[in-house]
């Protein structure tokens, strides 16, 4: 028989996407329009986005984001 530290531990829940308010700052010198998302060139916009779009945001390197709210 197995002991206890042999049988799988179940893994915590993972919370579901939750959204994150982010200010994102464009430093393009041209407006920029993504997944329905348009920042103006040299203007801050606020918006709410998922893991995968902050994390999509923070790739680009012509703009500056800002996390808000968890």
């Amino acid at each position: 028989m197995a002991s206890k530290k042999d049988e799988p531990v179940a893994a915590p829940e993972v919370q579901a996407e939750v959204p994150v308010k982010v200010k994102v700052f464009n430093k393009n010198p041209k407006p920029l329009r993504r997944a329905g998302h348009s920042w103006p060139s040299g203007q801050w916009a606020e918006q709410t986005v998922d893991q995968a779009g902050l994390k999509a945001l923070r790739k680009d390197p012509g703009l500056t984001v800002e996390v808000l709210s968890a």
